[in-house]
């Protein structure tokens, strides 16, 4: 059971983050769900949208203590050009979250190829995006390290 300490300590984190997604937004910002990523280095990321559709804001904060370079474990962003690829693989993926044999290369050497940006997650870092776009944490590369975050989907009223 949490302290009414903890209980306020709670509230604030979650109304400093929608205050900063709230400047991303056209409308007002909803809360739809949020969770904590535990990632160790034996854990595997993988290729995924939060949402499809108009108005869907990812926010994810590194709630570890402290992070090196060296332990690895960042949010990798791909920039896929292809949108017509990516539905047509998606739907196998995505909707019933398997997908084809003949399909699987092809889609993923496509999305491998994309440019993509990597954010390495800096202890209390905060990482606000489009849910729409196609990402990845990868697990630390050190045993001693913990990749720990706290994940908000929100949605732009305005769509």
């Amino acid at each position: 059971m949490r302290t009414p300490q903890e209980n306020e300590l709670q509230a604030e984190l979650f109304h400093s983050i929608m205050d900063h997604a709230a400047f991303l937004t056209k409308g007002e910002i909803r809360f739809l769900r949020g969770y904590t990523n535990y990632y160790v280095q034996t854990d595997q990321g993988y290729i995924h949208q939060d949402e499809s559709g108009v108005g869907g804001i990812s926010a994810v904060w590194y709630c570890h203590p402290d992070w090196h370079l060296n332990w690895g474990g960042e949010l990798v962003v791909y920039d896929v050009q292809d949108k017509d690829m990516f539905e047509d693989a998606g739907k196998y993926l995505y909707e019933k979250n398997i997908m084809r044999d003949e399909d699987r290369q092809g889609f993923y050497d496509h999305v491998m190829s994309s440019p993509m940006h990597a954010v390495t997650p800096v202890a209390n870092r905060l990482v606000i995006f489009d849910s729409n776009v196609l990402h990845a944490a990868r697990p630390p590369q050190s045993s001693d390290a913990l990749r720990l975050s706290t994940a908000l989907k929100l949605a732009d009223t305005h769509y």
